[in-house]
């Protein structure tokens, strides 16, 4: 059911989507590289889409949401409100070394076209924001403006994803 929603909304954005393999069960020569620069093997779901950028294109830019969950919170944490734009932990770490093997350059979307974490705050606060606002703890309006002004259906509107 994800891999259907996730390409509705490549459709929605005209991109296309390619369905990769999962990792293998074995340790492979190239999931070496996704270990050498951090231990969990969080970044390994990468693995297929390395092998498929080195093997038919050789570069690739690869579009990340690194970051996302404390850039694009309408209410970050105050630690983050100060006049720099740098990440809070080791996310896309894994990918250090198999970017360099397989031509990948990680462009990490929520730092593009930004400057301090406090002036998104205040744009997602704003009144312009108020219909991409849905509260709680998951209250990013700025990538759900961004993602339905795409084409994107609203979550709500999505159907029912089971496990």
């Amino acid at each position: 059911m994800y891999l259907l929603l996730r390409k509705r909304i490549a459709e929605a954005m005209g991109l296309r989507a390619w369905y990769l393999d999962r990792p293998r069960p074995r340790i492979t020569e190239d999931e070496l590289y996704f270990l050498a620069a951090s231990t969990p093997p969080l970044s390994l779901v990468f693995h297929a889409m390395a092998r498929h950028i080195e093997n038919l294109s050789g570069a690739a830019i690869v579009f990340t949401g690194f970051q996302g969950d404390y850039v694009w919170d309408a209410r970050p944490e105050p630690k983050y409100l100060n006049e720099e734009m740098t990440g809070n932990d080791t996310a896309g770490l894994g990918l250090t070394e198999i970017r360099l093997k397989s031509g990948i350059i990680n462009l990490a979307v929520p730092f593009m076209y930004a400057r301090r974490i406090a002036d998104l705050a205040t744009i997602s606060a704003g009144p312009t924001m108020a219909p991409w606002r849905v509260g709680g703890d998951y209250d990013r309006p700025i990538p759900r403006r961004l993602a339905e002004s795409a084409g994107v259906p609203p979550a709500d509107r999505w159907p029912a994803v089971t496990a």
